[in-house]
This record gives structure tokens, sequence and C-alpha cells, in this order.
């Protein structure tokens, strides 16, 4: 992990705290952090297309137990000293809770590469039916991880 990346999970945690979003938390707050996060990226790197804002929802069984998870997250694109591609780094704001009858079947995404700004992804995300189911459960569990993907 690249001392860049460690300063973006730091932030994403300071912007986290500020909240006061721990585990377990409402989502609203989780998700206005990640907003925040996401519109210090826009001045912080180079704007060449290689950060992007992924939410993702759905029930899936990643520990033996099935959660739904709405994990909004960060995906920058590293590269070498001569701009050679080298993979990515996803950094996950990962919500989870107990599937519920009303998120069961609930299954997508959406990138921010298709809009003009994050003010207008984060407005697309927002009217996603997805995104009301989410926000209307309680109690998930917040995992901050960078992975290389």
């Amino acid at each position: 992990m690249s001392q860049a990346f460690t300063a973006e999970l730091e932030r994403l945690r300071t912007e986290l705290a500020a909240r006061g979003v721990g585990s377990p938390t409402a989502p609203a707050a989780a998700w206005e952090a990640f907003k925040a996060f996401g519109r210090g990226l826009e001045t912080a790197h180079d704007g060449r297309d290689r950060i992007g804002l992924l939410v993702q929802f759905g029930t899936y069984d990643f520990s033996g137990q099935p959660r739904f998870y709405f994990d909004p997250l960060c995906q920058f694109e590293l590269t070498d000293q001569d701009d050679e591609f080298l993979g990515y780094e996803q950094l996950h704001c990962e919500l989870s809770c107990a599937p519920t009858p009303t998120t069961a079947g609930i299954q997508a995404n959406l990138w921010s590469f298709e809009f003009a700004d994050v003010e207008a992804y984060y407005s697309a995300v927002e009217a996603m039916p997805e995104f009301a189911v989410a926000m209307a459960q309680p109690g998930y569990d917040l995992a901050i991880e960078l992975e290389q993907v």
C-alpha cells in the first residue's frame, strides 16, 4: 500500500469519525462521510479518470452467513514511474447488516465515470430505489478496507 493511499484511508477515517460513525451505525452518517471524502478527491488528484467512485448493493455470503451490503468505495488506478498501468486499489466504506425481506433480491451498482461531476453522481445514487432501501436498514456493521484488485 502506497503512502498516498494510506493518506486517503486516514482521510476517510477522519470523515467518518467527524460524524460519529462507528459500528453499529445508521447508514446516513456513513454516506455523508463518504460523500465528503469523494468531494475531496476532485482536488486531491490530477483528474485523469484514474479515480472512480462506486456504490454496490446486494446480499452476499462472504463469511458463511448472508449479509446485505451497502458498499460505497473509491477505486484508484495504480501506475509506475513511466505511467504504465499496474492495477487498482479500492478503498471500501463497507456497511453490512442482516438481510431482511425488504433487501431480498436487491443487487445494483453505479460507477461515477459516466457523470459530469461528483455531485451529479451522488444525486444519481440517491435517486436509486436500492439506495432508499439501504438507508432504511438499521444497525449496520462498518468495515473500512483498502485492497488491491
